[in-house]
Order: C-alpha cells, then sequence, then structure tokens
C-alpha cells in the first residue's frame, strides 16, 4: 500500500501502541483513531479512498462509512498480554469506496466511551 494510506483503530490504546511502537516493527504511517481525546486530533489528510482500520469493531459498523471492507488479518496479542484484543473479534481490515469524505465522516467515527 502506499504510505499515505492511514491506519484507523478502534481505540486509542491501539492508536498509541500502533505510534510508539510500530516504526520499530515496519509500521511508518500515520495512525488514527475517532476514540476519546484521540478523535480531537481530527481525521488524516486527503481523502479517505483506501484505509487500514485496525480494531475490534461490531459487526456492520466500518461498512457504514466505507462500501468496501476487506479483513486482511486476524489480531493476536502474544502470550501474557491481557488487553481487549485478547477476548478475540480484533482484525485488521483494507477499507475503500468511503460514503463521503473525512469531513462527513469523522463525526459518525468519534466516540468517547
Amino acid at each position: 500500500l502506499p504510505p499515505a494510506v492511514p491506519i484507523f483503530t478502534g481505540n486509542y490504546g491501539e492508536a498509541g501502541a500502533l505510534s510508539i511502537l510500530g516504526p520499530a516493527a515496519g509500521v511508518d504511517r500515520a495512525v488514527y483513531s475517532g476514540h476519546n481525546n484521540y478523535a480531537l486530533w481530527g481525521p488524516p489528510p486527503g481523502r479517505p479512498d483506501s484505509v487500514l482500520c485496525a480494531g475490534r469493531f461490531k459487526p456492520g459498523y466500518l461498512e457504514r462509512f466505507w462500501a468496501e471492507v476487506r479483513k486482511i488479518a486476524d489480531i493476536r496479542p502474544p502470550d501474557g498480554v491481557d488487553n481487549a484484543e485478547k477476548a478475540g473479534g480484533a482484525a485488521i481490515y483494507l477499507c475503500g469506496q468511503p460514503r463521503g469524505d473525512w469531513a462527513q465522516l469523522w463525526p459518525g467515527l468519534r466516540h468517547f466511551d
């Protein structure tokens, strides 16, 4: 994928982990989240034509924002790591064919919980 394709995560913990630990693992792209204060930093620049979405998303959630959602990998934390992703259901999705631009999508992607 081109480097301009952003990563959007389901929560601030995932976004923080990818931002801090990602570069050492070869993840060299911008990370965004609509969760809590991460949402206040706003959406990525450009258009949401291709976005990697990582995390635990409820069925049908991503499809509200992109017409094309393809699961490309499961996320499995290493043994001994106790986090929300350990419960299962966390995955990486490649999303395309947005149902609007970032200004239209971002309010629906924001959540404070």
